[in-house]
């Protein structure tokens, strides 16, 4: 069996168990970072926990492959506060979390708290869009995908009749902007000959 499916399955069966046994949870977890590119560049999505969070688990097991040739993985990180005070159990880009206590109590985050991060680079043949990634985090037992506006997505290398109509622009800019210079010198020196004037007819 695959490792990441093995934790996977490993951390459902505990969150399953956990709900089974009424164990509730104020968890808000939400995503970060920068997902969006042009191909070649690097992408990276955070999966933080939001300040006054009670988490009794959290399982996070991205589903790479489905996206392998658009996003190329090039690490998954666990950050303290994913493991501090908890029981981790984490293979590869993989990781499962448990926070009871012998209290049967969770742990809570005073402040907004960074748990994970998952870095690509977006392959140079990737077709232009939002890709279709499933992080693999499921909070408790509830499954949570990433928002709308958050996904990954690959964006348009601009056309090269773009770029010459940028460069155009610029060309023009750069010529106007020393004619405007002498304008301006012509102008402040015809203000000073006619203000010298007003003050010589006023004597």
């Amino acid at each position: 069996m695959n490792p990441s499916r093995f934790v996977r399955l490993s951390g459902q069966m505990m969150l399953c168990l956990m709900a089974w046994m009424g164990l509730g949870a104020n968890a808000e977890v939400f995503y970060g970072g920068d997902t969006k590119g042009l191909p070649g560049e690097p992408v990276n999505l955070t999966v933080n926990a939001r300040a006054g969070t009670v988490l009794e688990g959290i399982d996070i097991v991205p589903e790479l492959a489905p996206v392998a040739g658009i996003l190329d993985f090039v690490s998954f990180a666990t950050a303290p506060g994913l493991i501090d005070g908890g029981s981790p159990f984490c293979f590869n880009n993989a990781c499962s979390v448990f926070y009871l206590d012998a209290e049967g109590n969770g742990k809570t985050f005073d402040a907004d708290t960074l748990l994970a991060t998952m870095r690509f680079n977006i392959a140079p043949a990737a077709p232009v869009g939002v890709v279709d990634f499933d992080p693999g985090v499921v909070v408790g037992v509830d499954i949570l995908p990433i928002p709308g506006g958050q996904q990954f997505e690959v964006l348009a290398i601009p056309e090269p009749s773009n770029w010459i109509l940028m460069l155009a622009g610029l060309a023009v800019v750069a010529l106007a902007a020393p004619r405007c210079r002498s304008a301006r010198a012509s102008f402040s020196a015809r203000r000073a000959a006619i203000l010298r004037a007003r003050i010589g007819g006023e004597r």
